[in-house]
């Protein structure tokens, strides 16, 4: 019954499929990431911010590899878009449009009017396009926190790190997409 509802809200059960998968795709990432950042920076991140995790992510680790510690960089800047598409998409308004692509808005301005200061208004469009590129950026990055634990333990584990980089900035590339859809769409040569 609840099925059929969304699905006339323009989610299908793909959709619903893909949401669930990137859910707990991005809670894998969310939860490697704590002991990963453990691991590389030797200090104890409960408390501090998704954005100063990210940054500690991409300051990578001081016994990697200049290679391994550019894809731990652009692992970071992935991480901070694919958050806030995931924030979106959680936290949002659903904007259901009859035969149109479902979308969610968070923080919309109603009547010019914030509904919560200090927080950034974003938006998650999620055909099964764009759902297969935030699953795929999601999957990249909880291995890579994964392999990134590791490798600060054991400097042989750093290949794995380097072995991501073509997986990383995918992860980058679709994940600033899904991140800034809206802007792009407004661009003329997108």
């Amino acid at each position: 019954m609840i099925l059929n509802k969304l699905s006339a809200l323009t989610l299908t059960p793909e959709h619903l499929q893909l949401i669930g998968a990137f859910v707990v795709a991005y809670g894998l990432f969310e939860t490697g990431l704590e002991p990963g950042l453990l691991a590389l920076a030797n200090t104890n991140v409960r408390g501090m911010g998704s954005k100063d995790q990210f940054k500690l992510l991409a300051a990578g680790h001081w016994s990697f590899s200049e290679k391994a510690n550019a894809v731990m960089c652009v692992a970071g800047q992935a991480a901070g878009d694919i958050c806030e598409y995931r924030n979106s998409l959680v936290h949002g308004y659903l904007m259901a449009i009859p035969g149109g692509t479902p979308a969610f808005m968070k923080n919309p301005a109603w009547n010019a009017a914030i509904v919560k200061k200090g927080k950034d208004a974003g938006d998650a469009y999620a055909d099964i396009a764009q759902l297969h590129l935030a699953l795929d950026a999601a999957w990249t990055l909880s291995t890579l926190v994964r392999r990134a634990q590791k490798a600060a333990l054991d400097s042989a584990a750093q290949a794995s790190i380097e072995a991501l980089e073509d997986d990383v900035n995918n992860a980058k590339s679709c994940a600033g997409e899904l991140r800034h859809l809206r802007a792009l769409m407004n661009r003329e040569k997108y």
